[in-house]
């Protein structure tokens, strides 16, 4: 939002400050709006935020089938198992694939973000309210933190 001033500051010209705003656009695959208010359409919000979770389900589904195949069952692979690891306390023998859980569960929080985001844009009265502005200052950050460890941790 606003004039971009600090892009041109950052950039030492408008040319070169479009130049960037077209990269970052192409990078993330997202089109930015040219003229916007203090509100702006929160689609753009869902959009992103339904990117992340999607990404999320990727994590998510590689994750759980690493702990299927994990399973003594089946056993074809597993995540590594640290020396001074513990398994659980009722199993000290039983290898948790930690990761993995970590995974599935950040995955689970980040499911949901597009739920919040849908209703931000669906439920925003004539583009005039910031009545989501509230849940927003979480959204981003929580789900952008979530899909960064989970790609760490990939």
């Amino acid at each position: 939002m606003g004039n971009a001033a600090s892009y041109v500051m950052l950039c030492s010209s408008l040319n070169e400050q479009r130049h960037f705003e077209d990269l970052i656009s192409h990078a993330l695959d997202i089109s930015f709006f040219d003229i916007t208010t203090q509100t702006y359409s929160r689609k753009q919000d869902y959009t992103v935020i339904s990117t992340l979770a999607g990404m999320a389900a990727t994590a998510y589904k590689f994750a759980f089938d690493l702990r299927l195949l994990q399973s003594e069952v089946i056993g074809e692979m597993g995540e590594p198992f640290q020396e001074e690891q513990v398994g659980s306390s009722a199993m000290p023998f039983k290898r948790n694939p930690v990761e993995a859980e970590k995974i599935n569960s950040l995955a689970r929080a980040v499911s949901v973000a597009p739920l919040t985001a849908w209703n931000n844009y669906a439920n925003s009265l004539l583009e005039r309210t910031l009545d989501d502005s509230a849940n927003r200052r979480t959204l981003f950050p929580e789900t952008f933190l979530a899909v960064d460890e989970m790609l760490i941790t990939l």
